[in-house]
């Protein structure tokens, strides 16, 4: 590793993430570890082994490639393809053994036509996202037709919380009702159905009263809140943040007062000052929003972030923390002596939220998975 810039990932916090979860939703409630995006960007193929080594038998993706991914490195739990697949690709997921959720009648009338062999399927229900699924109001009608569909084999129900972390709003009740209307309906008219899932990380941990036999997690896995209202629920379970990002100093200079500091005017030194120059930048996902935001920690100290972040370095102002040398370690998110920098006060600084904030950190940053 020529660059001191990596990612290093607890995959044994992850684990107990896990299991604390497990124990908090209990034994009658299936749990699926939603993997997507990289399992969040801890690294899916590290995280999945783990959790399967734990008893999860459960996986969540968004894609057809993020499934095959997957297979192709060895993992054999049920893989569930979250963001609908296209028509195109029936006979992928049938080699690779892959659980759709779809998300129309059209759709399944498609598969249900080019499949050569039965295949398990989940059904997504829009009860309010407004995004995928079937409309909640002719959903009923609509499995009517399905469930007689011979290659079909209905395993799951599902649908998605448009903002349960806003869980006394209108919108998420709402949603909560419509969904266990159907759930009350699929009972009454004797319909046996595997899974009915709705649960997120924010619905499990606000205790929504939906996790029925299946919960999604992905956020609360790796350790994170979903919103900042739960810290204190995250902590009674001990849930521990699992990435922490790491780099060094690689250039450390004596600036005198009034001097500019990278792109553009945006900062000038009211004194004189020791500026480091860290390697990481926006095309490392190190968002440039952050220019002139928020702090790194350095020997246990936070360190203003100063100047434009460029594409590959951004720059701190070291003059208050002394003994600082090039090379030294520089905490970007993590702990570090007694404090602690986590993603989602990064995310306030750049101005969006924890789950993008750990999603787009690129390949070029290396992973080291700790066990």
């Amino acid at each position: 590793m020529f660059r001191k810039t990596h990612i290093e990932v607890d995959l044994s916090a992850i684990v107990q993430n896990y299991r604390s979860l497990r124990t908090f939703i209990g034994k009658d409630v299936e749990f699926l570890a939603v993997v997507k995006a990289n399992a969040y960007g801890h690294g899916d193929i590290e995280v999945a082994r783990v959790l399967e080594m734990a008893g999860c038998i459960q996986f969540g993706v968004a894609t057809i490639e993020e499934g095959v991914f997957l297979r192709s490195h060895g993992i054999k739990s049920d893989i569930i393809v979250l963001s609908g697949c296209g028509t195109a690709y029936v006979d992928t997921i049938l080699e690779h053994r892959l659980t759709p959720v779809l998300s129309s009648y059209e759709i399944a009338h498609h598969f249900n036509q080019h499949l050569k062999t039965p295949l398990r399927v989940h059904l997504k229900v829009d009860t309010g996202m407004g995004r995928l699924g079937f409309h909640a109001e002719t959903f009923l009608s609509q499995f009517q037709k399905i469930k007689d569909m011979d290659k079909l084999k209905i395993e799951g129900v599902m649908s998605h919380f448009g903002q349960a972390e806003n869980y006394e709003s209108e919108r998420t009740l709402n949603q909560k009702e419509s969904f266990l209307k159907i759930v009350e309906q699929f009972k009454n008219m004797g319909i046996s159905i595997p899974y009915f899932h709705m649960a997120n990380s924010a619905a499990v941990l606000y205790n929504l009263g939906v996790n029925l036999n299946m919960v999604r997690v992905g956020i609360a896995l790796y350790g994170c809140s979903p919103d900042k209202n739960l810290l204190n629920r995250r902590s009674s379970l001990g849930l521990k943040p699992a990435l922490k990002l790491v780099s060094s100093i690689l250039s450390l200079k004596k600036f005198p007062k009034n001097a500019f500091i990278s792109y553009g005017e945006t900062f000038k030194t009211q004194r004189e000052s020791f500026i480091a120059s860290i390697p990481l930048g926006y095309a490392d996902g190190w968002r440039r929003s952050l220019s002139n935001k928020g702090y790194v920690l350095v020997k246990g100290q936070r360190a203003p972030i100063v100047g434009v972040i460029c594409m590959d370095l951004f720059m701190i102002d070291v003059t208050d923390i002394p003994g600082v040398r090039i090379g030294e370690e520089v905490v970007c998110i993590g702990s570090q002596g007694e404090d602690t920098i986590a993603a989602s006060q990064i995310a306030t600084w750049a101005g969006t939220i924890n789950y993008e904030i750990l999603c787009q950190f690129m390949p070029r940053i290396p992973r080291r998975h700790l066990t």
